[in-house]
């Protein structure tokens, strides 16, 4: 699975034929990132003023953020773009509050993190853990007799096991990325 360094610069990769357009209709400001004459990874980023909402949408998910700055795409910048080539997921995901993808998980994390939270489990008992992974969910829905396991070393399996091997999803850096590229090059940076 991809790191977060990695997941950055492949949005920068990704977007470096972009353009910005940034429509104003007052309450509602609309910053479209495309690649001229494509649609392939084009972002639309609707700032609500007046809702104090955010609204993502396009070939890499959607989301809907409700931030606690103003909605503006040059203070959403500022916030969670500011900076060379730093973005601030994890501020900015604490203010998704709709999203279609938020996070990924990794099997072999995700196995670490019950054998160090499970000194000594068996390697049968282990399997059983596991069976139910998804990349999607990660270990989120377990049946009894994993409860079960867990639950004999560690009664309150369920503080950690719910993120056991979770990263941040590609699209929100993709978002992200997108975003301070688009803000830059609309003054007058060169998004680099």
């Amino acid at each position: 699975m991809e790191k977060r360094e990695q997941k950055i610069e492949r949005a920068y990769k990704v977007f470096a034929e972009h353009m910005a357009e940034l429509k104003d209709l007052g309450d509602i400001q609309i910053l479209d990132w495309h690649k001229p004459g494509t649609i392939w990874c084009n972002v639309r980023y609707v700032f609500d003023l007046k809702g104090g909402r955010i609204y993502i949408s396009g070939d890499l998910g959607e989301a809907v953020v409700m931030p606690t700055w103003l909605a503006t795409p040059g203070t959403t910048y500022n916030t969670v773009c500011g900076g060379e080539r730093v973005v601030n997921e994890r501020y900015f995901l604490e203010k998704v509050k709709a999203s279609s993808d938020k996070y990924e998980y990794d099997y072999a994390e995700a196995e670490m993190a019950v054998k160090t939270n499970c000194p000594g489990i068996e390697e049968d008992d282990l399997e059983v853990v596991m069976s139910d992974f998804d990349e999607r969910w990660g270990l989120r829905h377990i049946e009894s007799e994993a409860r079960d396991i867990l639950e004999g070393f560690d009664r309150d399996y369920w503080e950690w096991f719910a993120t056991a091997g979770q990263n941040v999803d590609a699209c929100v850096y993709y978002w992200l990325v997108g975003l301070k590229i688009a803000w830059e090059v609309l003054n007058g940076g060169d998004g680099k």
